[in-house]
């Protein structure tokens, strides 16, 4: 009788050892069952890379002057108000800090192209600390600027595009389209 309950209690164990276990086999029915993405990782993947050389971003417009500050992103152009790209269309965003009086002469040699015009633009992420926090006291979370022509930045493939100059700073904020 005690050889019997042994046996029982052996087999009981087996079987509760192999049901604890069956999930763990990495058996096609488990092999997608990985953990979700957390918000940052998926914030990471969606994140655009964020380039810092004024060297690099000069092969793609021209950039007068020497500036103080650079950083960019290039990405595929998206769908906006008055305009569909195409597949193969990029957009660039970049943030330009000049010296004061580089800011004075970029500004005053874009008005000769139009009168400048009073915007508010989305500051990204990746833009300098400065015009988060100035974004970040507007309704909106706006940064307030002059829009100029961007002509004088021009380069091949960068044909289309705005410069504005952001309001009580030296910063520029330049979008420019392939198209």
């Amino acid at each position: 009788m005690l050889k019997t309950f042994s046996c029982q209690i052996v087999a009981l164990i087996l079987l509760v050892s192999l049901v604890l276990f069956s999930g763990c086999t990495g058996g096609p029915e488990t092999a997608n069952n990985s953990a979700p993405a957390s918000p940052r990782e998926l914030n990471e993947k969606n994140t655009p890379q964020v380039n810092e050389k004024p060297e690099e971003l000069g092969m793609l417009i021209k950039v007068p002057f020497v500036p103080a500050e650079v950083v960019f992103v290039e990405q595929p152009a998206v769908a906006e108000p008055g305009r569909s790209p195409g597949p193969n269309d990029k957009k660039l965003r970049a943030v330009i800090l000049y010296e004061k009086e580089d800011a004075e002469m970029l500004a005053a040699e874009a008005a000769k192209l139009a009168e400048p015009t009073a915007v508010e633009i989305d500051a990204d992420t990746w833009f300098p600390a400065e015009l988060v926090s100035q974004s970040e006291l507007t309704e909106g979370q706006k940064l307030r600027g002059k829009a100029y022509p961007a002509d004088m930045l021009f380069q091949a493939p960068y044909l289309a595009g705005t410069l504005v100059r952001i309001d009580e700073t030296n910063y520029f904020v330049v979008e420019m389209f392939t198209r």
